[in-house]
């Protein structure tokens, strides 16, 4: 899987295939086979380590942290993780084909983590699931529209502030949301 991964961050995840796998390890295709049944095998485990990470950055961020500074934490290490690994992050959102109870369990990590943290914002619990998905909403959208800095369509310095105005908008909401029933 480290290979698949290293594969991944240099060259783009349509890069990722068996050949190229045993290529960076010295072995033939057909040895891989002992490891992963096939290459949706293959992107099933690399989705769903790639979920991990980014859902153990989330909650490590956030240990410790509530309110309007466990937002701004989760929503830093968010970013940072899509900055950092585009690929991975580009995995975490590939589509599967089946059920993956692995990735479900990853991911329920991040999500735990980001409730935790709007619940401190004083979020009603009925409304935890619908504002934690416009949270995460936000912040997918936001990364996605960030990736474009690459291309040079954003600079650097407008991201910056607007993901700031991003971040205040929906604390001063959430509170607002919550203040007025």
């Amino acid at each position: 899987m480290d290979a698949a991964v290293a594969i991944g961050d240099a060259d783009g995840l349509g890069a990722v295939s068996l050949s190229a796998i045993a290529a960076r390890l010295g072995c033939t295709p057909p040895s891989l086979y002992t490891h992963v049944a096939s290459l949706n095998d293959l992107f099933e485990a690399l989705t769903t380590r790639c979920t991990g990470e980014l859902a153990d950055q989330l909650r490590d961020a956030v240990m410790g942290r509530s309110g309007e500074d466990g937002i701004r934490a989760f929503a830093q290490a968010w970013r940072e993780y899509a900055r950092t690994f585009p690929n991975r992050y580009a995995a975490v959102w590939l589509a599967s084909e089946s059920e993956n109870k692995s990735r479900t369990d990853a991911a329920s990590i991040g999500i735990r983590a980001g409730a935790a943290v709007l619940r401190s914002l004083g979020i009603p619990e009925e409304t935890v699931p619908t504002a934690s998905l416009a949270f995460r909403s936000m912040l997918q959208g936001f990364a996605q529209i960030e990736s474009e800095t690459q291309t040079g369509r954003l600079l650097p310095k407008e991201a910056d502030a607007g993901f700031e105005y991003l971040l205040d908008v929906l604390i001063s909401g959430v509170r607002n949301k919550s203040s007025s029933g």
